[in-house]
């Protein structure tokens, strides 16, 4: 959640702005933003212009994949959904979070202003996305294999008697 609150004060700020954009829901930035010294660098509206171009509010987007990302976490903490419970399940819905919030991100940079840096078609952002989520699905194939294994020699494995002692 605190991703979400900091993309909020990003928002009142007036940083990481997104695209120029034409919507209803687009915003205007004043003085002293990225937004308008951007547009002003680049020639798109005049120094003396009070505020920027509209452009996509991609901040709140950003703060609204957070939330998302830590409700479904939070969720997944509440039902168990890795059926299990200690470090391990901590470490999955951890990645879970990860995965979920990084690659909502990854995708929302497409929206983001580039314009004039020579950004490439896939940013180092997006590139790293990628590579978390095949390790991640390596790493989660992996425990899906392992956990067959083990929950076929705990079922396997004959009860005790009642009364005899544990080992």
């Amino acid at each position: 959640m605190g991703i979400a609150i900091a993309r909020v004060g990003c928002f009142a700020e007036g940083d990481d702005c997104g695209v120029v954009c034409g919507r209803a829901w687009c915003v205007q930035f004043g003085e002293g933003t990225e937004a308008i010294a951007r547009h002003r660098m680049l020639g798109w509206i005049p120094g003396d212009a009070h505020r920027s171009l509209p452009v996509q509010p991609l901040q709140l987007y950003l703060s609204f994949a957070a939330t998302v990302a830590a409700l479904v976490v939070s969720l997944a903490e509440r039902r168990a959904w890795f059926g299990h419970s200690g470090d391990t399940r901590a470490g999955e819905t951890a990645l879970l979070a990860l995965l979920l919030y990084t690659t909502s991100r990854a995708c929302l940079e497409t929206l983001r202003e580039n314009a004039g840096t020579g950004a490439s078609v896939i940013s180092s952002l997006q590139l790293a996305v990628l590579q978390l989520c095949i390790a991640a699905v390596v790493v989660v194939a992996s425990r899906i294999a392992g956990r067959g294994t083990h929950s076929v020699a705990r079922r396997a494995a004959p009860l005790p008697a009642p009364g005899t002692p544990q080992l």
